[in-house]
């Protein structure tokens, strides 16, 4: 049996000089490991991602198609339209409100010249739905005839819908011939030689002195109250732009929170890193005890 020896045994400072260096080695490889498995994750999750939104993609071309193929063959004012998906980051793919979709194809036409209000909403809310960009800031000063607005939205609808305008050419005239008679927002006509009276339509005076004829009964609203298609898309827009802002500063406000906590984290693993195997906080090195022994 061979003696024993001083040399065959390690003291107490170098075996946690040893033990600190295996621990670091570890901790280095654990990190690298992690960052690795980091990577992994996020690349998955990036090309999930992007394989989910083809198939939304996918998915609501499709739907788009078939719903606008059925309305290019109507053909009759009575027939139902079908409603073409849109597609929300929230919510993913959403049809339009039954309640403020038009019911048939003649429901639809008569936004040319919407003569209620809830005409005019169910406009509104279709301009708002299929995200219809009917102005730019250029045309805020440009001076536009009555009933333009209602017409450009009626036929980039149609467009997004798929109808033919053709097949309703003749469903559009009486409308149009109507819109003189019951329309809504009517239209004055001077007598011949006599000069016109810039005057309120309401004002007693102008009823009393009256110098214009109506070509149809006024309403109990003034012009100047009454809704527009213009005044409504500057509304959703200035509450859009709102809703954009609130879910940028939400967006902004996350990122801080979970970069404060990522720094938090970091620094935690820092201090642990620093402390020492085997001594505690004034730096002094505690003996070897045996933890079995009693």
């Amino acid at each position: 049996m061979a003696a024993i020896t001083s040399n065959d045994f390690v003291s107490w400072d170098d075996f946690v000089r040893i033990r600190n260096s295996q621990d670091e080695q570890l901790g280095r490889e654990f990190a690298a490991l992690r960052q690795r498995l980091d990577g992994v994750e996020q690349t998955v999750a990036a090309e999930f991602g992007m394989f989910r939104d083809f198939l939304i993609e996918v998915q609501l071309d499709s739907r788009r198609t078939a719903a606008r193929l059925q309305n290019y063959m109507l053909k009759h004012s009575y027939l139902p339209i079908s409603p073409v998906p849109a597609y929300d980051p929230l919510h993913g793919i959403i049809n339009p409100d039954p309640a403020l979709f038009p019911g048939s194809v003649g429901a639809f036409y008569k936004l040319l010249h919407p003569s209620n209000d809830d005409e005019i909403q169910m406009l509104s809310y279709l301009i708002s739905f299929y995200d219809i960009q009917l102005f730019t800031p250029q045309d805020e000063d440009e001076a536009r005839p009555e009933g333009s607005d209602f017409e450009r939205a009626v036929e980039r609808l149609e467009v997004i819908l798929g109808l033919n305008g053709d097949n309703f050419s003749k469903l559009k005239e009486p409308l149009a011939e109507g819109h003189g008679a019951e329309g809504r927002r009517p239209r004055l006509e001077p007598r011949p030689n006599i000069p016109v009276v810039h005057k309120s339509r309401l004002s007693e005076e102008f009823s009393n002195n009256t110098r214009l004829e109506w070509r149809a009964r006024t309403r109990s609203t003034p012009s100047s109250q009454r809704p527009t298609i213009y005044n409504l898309w500057k509304a959703m827009e200035a509450e859009k732009r709102a809703e954009q802002e609130k879910l940028a500063e939400q967006e902004k406000l996350a990122e801080q929170e979970k970069l404060a906590e990522q720094e938090k984290l970091a620094e935690q693993e820092k201090l642990a890193e620093q402390e020492p195997l085997g001594s505690d906080a004034t730096g002094s090195t505690r003996p070897f005890t045996n933890p079995r022994k009693p």
